[in-house]
């Protein structure tokens, strides 16, 4: 009797426990719910009374979103003010707990000072003289936001008033001291009186009102140029890019670089595919010195290379290169650029500088497309090499972290990312994400005996394998990808701390076999851990479901369901989504560069490209010539994807020429 007094006793305290714990997990997701909606509705500028109310409630239950209260509670207070007519004023945010944290109080400032146009009224004329400041401080908000409301406030007040001459001055003085352009509507209430003209000829160039008129001016410009050349007026289209050179090189200065730099790039882009070479050079080259970022300057550098490569013109290019010094810079540029200046060297026959580059590229990012590339132009690279450098395990830390090991904020922060996982909002698991990779183990990490036995670079591997595990464990696959590229780029882990089954999972393998489609399960597993990462349930903007990301009026000619969540269900989701990539490898002959494509952007794109835009049926040419960024993208890392998930599954894909491993047979076993 005893005996069971005692296990029945253990049973109601498990019980107890597990009450607590479903409760916990109840109130945090509700509260993130709450979060989330005000968060939007901040943003809206709307936000219901009833929500706050019932959030503030909910979270004061909560263990993760305490720390929102007093958020909601300034909300709160705003709105109170403004129905007592009672002046308030916005305090400048501060850091949150986390990122995300940062973003909702970022959002609660524009919310405050958007609510704050209210008080822009005579009857607050007294006070807000008394607080100029705070007027100073929102008239360059709104100015820098384009704020309609502080129009209309502007529109309705006095005109003698000394509300009115105060903002019409200090409008004047943010415009001059700040560099903003102003809305053509604040024109109306800005005096242009000889002394202002004056000032305003005297600092002509220096403030973004007159970089808009020069700008505008180009944009007019490349507009005539873009009708000109869709009517196939290639020798006026060629007249009018010269002009348009010409006007940018005038006024560089006064034009806004990205701007330019994109309708330069799409210039040049719309002469090459015109065969107009020498035209598309000259846009090419003025696009690299209008290079506003990393990644323009590497695109810009690409496009001008371009024009001698996809003719087999290596020569000229290996000029453009020494021009470039563009050997100096090899280690600042991206893999794309890196490889296609070692495949140059490769083509030319000099073969020592092309062994060395394309050896670089796979050191310094080995698990991407162009590494995989690289591979196949080194003799010395083969499937033992390649075992090799992706799956021996190395084992470099002795201990392993656990989440106690952590601080409360840390520990706290890894549990709010689940919370915002199972909601599926992507955005703010990325932010948490970032955090994750980017902040030292040691401003992390409590367990004093951890920090005195092991350095940085070592607590950052413990810190990699952790999250490894923590995701695994969770079947969060996508997060394990997204860490992982987020720790490559921040130069945190080598490719002996990653284990590449964790990479490429090969979930629903068994459903894709039984299919008996005839393709390759390594190539059906690729295309869906890009498509969803294996999430079943995922859902895209656009409304494709499922594993194969299905759109329902695709799924409607291929398989049989009443309702579109039926799309969600693995079986169903694969049985459609294999039809369907067997049709369109069969109508592009099983060349995955187009059937990809049109998996992703839709055959009739594909076939417009096919005809107006590809310059080459050598897959890795196509590849580079896709007109859609996402879908160049996609079609790379799923070759990517592929070349893993064969050498897991003891195939080297490069054992094939590099043509024939872009193209997929059917096996003989298929029965539809």
């Amino acid at each position: 009797m005893f005996k069971l007094l005692i296990a029945f006793t253990l049973l109601n305290v498990a019980n107890a426990k597990t009450d607590k714990q479903s409760k916990e997990d109840f109130y945090n997701l509700k509260s993130a719910r709450y979060i989330a909606q005000i968060d939007y509705s901040l943003r809206r500028s709307s936000v219901s009374k009833r929500k706050l109310r019932d959030a503030l409630k909910t979270i004061s239950k909560s263990t993760l979103f305490k720390h929102y209260s007093n958020d909601l509670k300034l909300v709160s207070n705003i709105k109170n003010d403004l129905k007592k007519d009672r002046y308030f004023t916005c305090s400048t945010p501060g850091s949150g707990k986390n990122k995300i944290h940062t973003r909702f109080k970022s959002n609660l400032y524009k919310y405050c000072m958007n609510a704050y146009t209210l008080l822009i009224n005579q009857k607050f004329e007294k006070v807000l003289m008394k607080n100029t400041d705070d007027l100073d401080k929102a008239i360059l908000f709104y100015i820098s936001t384009n704020n309609r409301s502080f129009l209309k406030k502007l529109d309705g007040l006095d005109k003698n008033s000394k509300l009115y001459n105060y903002s019409k001055a200090q409008i004047i003085s943010t415009i001059l001291e700040h560099g903003i352009s102003p809305d053509k509507s604040l024109y109306t209430h800005i005096d242009f009186n000889t002394g202002l003209t004056s000032l305003l000829q005297s600092r002509l160039h220096s403030i973004k009102r007159n970089k808009l008129i020069f700008t505008q001016e180009f944009v007019k410009l490349y507009n005539e140029f873009k009708t000109v050349i869709h009517a196939e007026k290639v020798n006026k289209a060629k007249v009018l890019s010269e002009q348009l050179l010409s006007f940018h090189q005038e006024n560089k200065k006064y034009i806004y670089n990205k701007t330019a730099w994109k309708r330069l790039v799409i210039a040049g882009k719309k002469l090459l595919r015109r065969k107009e070479d020498e035209s598309a050079r000259r846009v090419f080259r003025q696009t690299i010195s209008t290079s506003y970022d990393n990644e323009s300057y590497n695109e810009a550098i690409f496009q001008l290379l371009w024009t001698s490569i996809y003719k087999s013109d290596y020569k000229s290019t290996l000029e453009d290169i020494e021009k470039l010094k563009l050997i100096d810079k090899y280690p600042e540029l991206n893999s794309k650029v890196k490889f296609w200046i070692a495949f140059v060297f490769h083509k030319n026959g000099d073969n020592s500088i092309a062994t060395h580059l394309f050896k670089l590229i796979i050191k310094n990012n080995p698990l991407s497309y162009y590494s995989i590339l690289a591979q196949k132009h080194l003799p010395s690279y083969n499937a033992k090499t390649s075992r090799e450098l992706y799956l021996k395990k190395r084992d470099i830390a002795s201990d392993n972290l656990t989440l106690q090991d952590f601080n409360k904020t840390y520990i706290s922060d890894i549990r709010e990312f689940f919370v915002w996982k199972k909601l599926n909002y992507v955005g703010k698991t990325d932010l948490l994400l970032q955090d994750f990779v980017s902040v030292s183990p040691k401003k992390l990490i409590t367990n004093v005996e951890l920090l005195q036995d092991y350095d940085n670079e070592e607590l950052t591997t413990m810190k990699f394998k952790f999250f490894m595990k923590l995701f695994k464990a969770n079947k969060d696959f996508l997060s394990s990808f997204k860490y992982i590229s987020k720790s490559i780029d921040n130069n945190e882990v080598s490719t002996s701390m990653i284990n590449i089954n964790n990479l490429f999972p090969t979930l629903y393998s068994d459903i894709i076999e039984n299919e008996k489609t005839g393709l390759d399960v390594n190539f059906v597993l690729s295309l869906i851990r890009q498509e969803s990462a294996f999430n079943p349930t995922a859902k895209s903007s656009v409304g494709a479901r499922g594993l194969m990301q299905l759109m329902p009026s695709t799924a409607k000619r291929l398989v049989s369901y009443k309702r579109k969540d039926e799309l969600f269900n693995p079986d169903l989701n694969i049985k459609g989504g294999t039809m369907y990539l067997k049709k369109l490898l069969n109508n592009f002959d099983g060349n995955i560069v187009l059937a990809l494509s049109s998996y992703n952007a839709g055959p009739n794109k594909v076939k417009r490209w096919m005809n107006g835009i590809f310059s080459s049926n050598d897959p890795i040419f196509m590849i580079e010539e896709i007109p859609y960024r996402e879908t160049k993208l996609y079609v790379k890392l799923i070759y990517r994807n592929l070349f893993f998930y064969s050498l897991l599954n003891n195939k080297y894909l490069l054992d094939d020429n590099l043509k024939s491993t872009f193209k997929v047979t059917m096996n003989k076993e298929s029965t539809r």
